[in-house]
């Protein structure tokens, strides 16, 4: 399997770039405010096939998003089949939005086709993402995705849970180590 470097940025107010660097090729995406925050969508993502992969039917476990760069962009399909995630990107020209997660897409050519260790791509992403609110702070990252800072939370939780946070059970409410979660958050 290939190691990977994996970066996130803002490029300027309401646009990021992910950037993935592996067998010795460059890769580099774009998204704005128009379609999906690349670091959320992939946290989200990854977050979903590692602790909910039991929820989706067998020949399925993967997710799907769009990061949309007006007008075009690229489609993006994670499954997680075993230890592995295979990445799926298409490009595409241009997209119609009819509202929702309903896209139809013209003239897509397949971009990346490729299969990482799910744990090692994870940790590149979670990596990403610690810098990412060391340099913006976390209403800041939000601010900066979208000004009115409508459903662009940074998604904390799910951070956590992938970089191993656990809770306890205590009378029906969960409880985990506030203190360790901010060490987890600070490394």
């Amino acid at each position: 399997m290939a190691a990977i470097n994996f970066k996130f940025d803002f490029e300027y107010y309401g646009a990021a770039v992910v950037e993935m660097d592996f067998d010795g090729r460059h890769y580099r995406f774009q998204s704005t405010y128009m379609g999906e925050n690349p670091l959320n969508s992939l946290i989200n993502g990854l977050w979903a096939l590692k602790f909910h992969s039991d929820h989706f039917e067998e020949s399925d476990r993967s997710c799907k998003f769009v990061w949309q760069d007006e007008p075009d962009g690229h489609l993006v399909r994670l499954c997680k089949k075993n230890d592995d995630l295979h990445i799926v990107i298409h490009y595409f020209s241009d997209a119609t939005n009819f509202g929702g997660n309903s896209f139809m897409f013209e003239d897509t050519k397949l971009v990346l086709d490729t299969v990482f260790n799910f744990d090692d791509f994870t940790k590149e992403v979670c990596k990403a993402a610690i810098n990412a609110i060391k340099k913006y702070g976390i209403l800041g990252y939000a601010r900066s995705w979208d000004d009115s800072m409508n459903n662009f939370d940074f998604p904390v939780a799910k951070l956590l849970y992938l970089l191993g946070s656990e809770m306890k059970d205590d009378n029906d409410l969960y409880c985990s180590d506030f203190n360790r979660e901010l060490l987890m958050l600070k490394d």
